[in-house]
């Protein structure tokens, strides 16, 4: 297989659809591989139905459509997302200040958000053996009704591979799938403290540990003081502090509980006072030598069901698979259940 080589952003925007010379490899001439394409409209086509990411679809869409071309005016990418998405997601397609407005606006978002989307997609592609970095970006307008914006996918390949970090080309056995990071835009913003990795060093290695000696400190305190209703005299006993009192500690001990076992087990289902729904994110404690240092990272794991397709995530075994974390698929999730090794990144069939 060739050596794919960077995409280049051209300098003039004047050449609408520029010649591929015989035996001239058009990536090295800024065009996206056809391989490339047909990967990311897989990974794109699981993603919810924001528009910003149907615009995505819609310029991989003309990529496959118009390989030698090498950017996409506003009103060719609104007629492809009108075909991508089959919704009327503008009034009309003829007014051109409106559908390059709106293109825009769904393009600078997508371009927003897509360092949260950006690993999991390279994860996608070295596992493909296409490793390297795609992003959406643009040719700027050089002015003048003739020469307009265009937007493209560009795509960087990687000949020297990827970091022992991101998931490599294997084959997969009958039954079994692999699973690739994804982002924590719904996560909740309690979780974001830990998207970027919680070091275990210095300070923050200190507040960790208080963490733990608060609560059991507080637990220890609030079992003193019910001790202390029981059996010294004088003390007024009001029933309701009998109440209060053990409510307090299961809290405690509810919520301190999961980080108790996060340090045993290496990873858990984040606790349901750090994420918001879906409760698919996970938390786990990274250390060397897999990583350069010893930090808490919240992820979310997602495949594709190896039965119907439809999206895996993680949740917890329950009492069916006790002490587990498993993947569960959308689409059927009593019967599509699949191990889970956040090592290997595989699961099987359960």
């Amino acid at each position: 297989m060739k050596v794919l080589k960077d995409m280049q952003v051209l300098t003039t925007d004047s050449a609408i659809e520029p010649d591929v010379k015989q035996g001239e490899n058009p990536v090295g001439t800024g065009y996206v591989p056809a391989e490339v394409i047909d990967l990311l409209e897989k990974v794109a086509s699981g993603w919810d139905e924001k528009l910003a990411f149907q615009a995505f679809r819609a310029v991989l869409y003309l990529h496959r459509k118009h390989p030698n071309r090498d950017g996409f005016t506003t009103l060719e990418v609104g007629e492809a997302l009108r075909e991508i998405s089959g919704k009327r997601w503008t009034q009309d397609l003829t007014d051109t200040d409106e559908v390059g407005r709106k293109i825009r606006k769904y393009w600078l978002g997508l371009q927003a958000i897509w360092p949260s989307k950006a690993k999991g997609v390279e994860e996608h592609l070295s596992a493909a053996g296409l490793a390297g970095q795609v992003a959406p970006d643009k040719h700027e307008s050089a002015g003048g009704a003739g020469r307009p914006s265009r937007y493209f996918v560009r795509y960087r390949a990687d000949p020297l591979g990827v970091e022992d970090s991101k998931p490599a080309a294997v084959p997969l056995s009958e039954g079994e799938i692999q699973y690739f990071t994804d982002d924590l835009i719904e996560a909740g913003w309690r979780l974001r403290w830990f998207s970027n990795g919680y070091r275990l060093s210095g300070w923050r290695r200190q507040v960790f540990i208080w963490y733990f000696i608060a609560h059991v400190m507080a637990v220890l305190a609030l079992f003193f003081l019910l001790l202390a209703f029981f059996f010294l005299p004088g003390i007024p006993a009001d029933p309701k502090i009998f109440v209060a009192i053990p409510a307090l500690i299961a809290a405690i001990c509810y919520s301190a509980w999961p980080m108790f076992d996060l340090i045993e087990r290496r990873i858990i289902v984040a606790p349901g006072w750090l994420q918001s729904h879906p409760n698919d994110v996970v938390l786990e404690v990274r250390c060397p030598p897999r990583h350069d240092h010893k930090h808490l990272q919240a992820v979310r794991y997602t495949a594709r069901c190896g039965i119907c397709s439809g999206r895996v995530h993680i949740q917890s075994g329950g009492f069916r698979f006790w002490g587990r974390l498993v993947g569960v698929c959308d689409g059927s999730p009593r019967e599509h259940v699949y191990s889970f090794d956040h090592i290997t990144r595989l699961g099987a069939r359960l």
